[in-house]
């Protein structure tokens, strides 16, 4: 059991944070939250970003905010709060004892993660939360890349920092830690850059795909970011964030118009075949690059084929050693969090021994959604975890279907849950996920309650002036 005095440090830390940022405006303060739901690093003490953001509005609103009217308002979507509600529960069951220091379990984190993620989804869908900034979560999007690709470049240029850089923030690269501490990495790769290289592409993208008038300077400028995107994702070395950015593209020219579309795949195919060529016949791409396109046919260094394809069976390896030895103990309700990620990652780091499965299965880091989503809430809190994915996904294939209502945060918001959704499934990790995927399927339903909102008025205004309703967008 842990020691009170254990608390002590966490909670003086964790207080005084919070009435910092609960002094926040609260407007501003959702859409940074919502921005840094993607961003799960934590400090040294255990604190998580994201959940501290999510605290302060839940604060706000309880102590801050005069009370009006229904405790429980009217929850808009009770069918995604209920999805939510499933999976954020069984993590809240693991998570409690664990927090009080009972049981074998040693992570708090998810009794934390659970109630301020259940607690901020409740707060959004109740109505309970002015929701008027949100128009430029587009532009405060870019701040998780630019967090994460700057501790990648400090720990790059001045190895030293990376102790103190992970009390900072825990969620570093782990494979500059391994060449820190001299593992064997093989091909190193810079994963902040992806995620920036995927927020400039999606800013793009979504302004893209709401231009409806030929603005060919404010075109071209879209495309020059998106392409920015591309490369940043390209020279990180990570082809799962290519393809999202390509999948993005897709959708983002299907939503202005379907000649868009075609033109479009066929610079992207044009592209493609450029890159095959220069690699073939002109001179050699760099190494990161290579990877992430040496899925596609080519005259690839052997390295990074090689590196490419040992991902793959590695990825299979954690998922047959989870199944095997773990699944058949805890296949109803999963074990939540089993470890004590601060200590078991720093005594790793201290210890000279190189990335292997054992090491990722102690972290619980399968990189499989499905497969660290059962490990942590079982078969039951992963049937609600899927329904609640399938039922955002199609609430964005609702807002990406409409030419006429959507604003940019909408299209963000839609773009960015299709394109990283095949992507957590295959390669993802349920802990990391947890708030962007909580904040997808409430923003998605917000976005779709707010289109069909103004749909309504212009059907109201068309039914006063004499004129035939729309029903381009169904709001059943």
């Amino acid at each position: 059991m842990a020691s009170s005095g254990s608390f002590l440090p966490i909670g003086v830390a964790a207080g005084m944070a919070l009435i910092v940022v609960t002094c926040l405006h609260p407007q501003w303060l959702l859409v940074v939250c919502v921005a840094m739901s993607s961003l799960t690093g934590r400090t040294g003490l255990g604190i998580g970003y994201w959940e501290l953001l999510a605290s302060a509005l839940i604060a706000r609103w309880m102590f801050l905010v005069p009370f009006r009217g229904n405790l429980f308002g009217e929850i808009t979507a009770k069918f995604t709060f209920i999805c939510v509600g499933g999976f954020t529960m069984i993590l809240l069951y693991h998570g409690i004892p664990a927090f009080l220091g009972i049981g074998e379990s040693t992570g708090r984190r998810p009794a934390v993660l659970a109630v301020a993620s259940l607690g901020l989804a409740y707060l959004l869908l109740a109505g309970k939360l002015d929701t008027s900034k949100l128009k430029w979560l587009p532009w405060v999007g870019l701040i998780p890349g630019l967090v994460a690709a700057g501790f990648d470049f400090i720990n790059l240029a001045i190895p030293a920092a990376l102790p103190i850089t992970y009390y900072l923030y825990t969620d570093q690269n782990f494979e500059i830690i391994a060449q820190y501490v001299g593992g064997n990495v093989g091909l190193l790769r810079i994963a902040g850059l992806r995620e920036l290289g995927l927020g400039v592409a999606l800013l793009s993208l979504t302004y893209f795909a709401c231009q409806r008038q030929g603005n060919f300077r404010m075109m071209a400028i879209q495309i020059a970011g998106t392409l920015t995107g591309v490369l940043f994702a390209a020279i990180a070395g990570y082809r799962t964030y290519i393809a999202q950015i390509a999948l993005g593209t897709i959708i983002a020219a299907y939503h202005r118009s379907k000649a868009t579309l075609t033109l479009l795949c066929l610079c992207m195919v044009l592209g493609t075949a450029s890159l095959i060529y220069v690699q073939n016949e002109i001179a050699e791409l760099p190494l990161p690059v290579q990877r992430a396109l040496s899925f596609l046919p080519g005259d690839w260094d052997w390295r990074t084929k090689s590196a490419a394809d040992g991902g793959i069976e590695w990825r299979k390896q954690l998922r047959d050693y989870y199944f095997a030895r773990i699944f058949p103990d805890s296949w109803l309700l999963g074990r939540g969090l089993t470890y004590d990620e601060r200590t078991q990652a720093m005594t790793w780091m201290q210890s000279q021994e190189d990335l292997n499965i054992e090491y990722f299965v102690m972290l619980q880091n399968y990189h499989s959604g499905l497969v660290s989503a059962l490990d942590y809430v079982g078969v039951v809190g992963t049937i609600f975890l899927i329904i609640g994915s399938l039922r955002a996904l199609w609430n964005a294939l609702l807002i990406l279907r409409d030419r006429a209502n959507g604003a940019p945060w909408h299209i963000w918001t839609a773009l960015l849950f299709v394109t990283a959704s095949p992507p957590f499934w295959y390669t993802g990790f349920f802990d990391r996920a947890f708030p962007f995927l909580v904040m997808g399927m409430v923003l998605l339903e917000l976005a779709r309650q707010e289109i069909a909102a103004k749909i309504r008025s212009k059907a109201e205004s068309d039914d006063a002036q004499g004129r035939p309703e729309s029903t381009i967008f169904s709001i059943s």
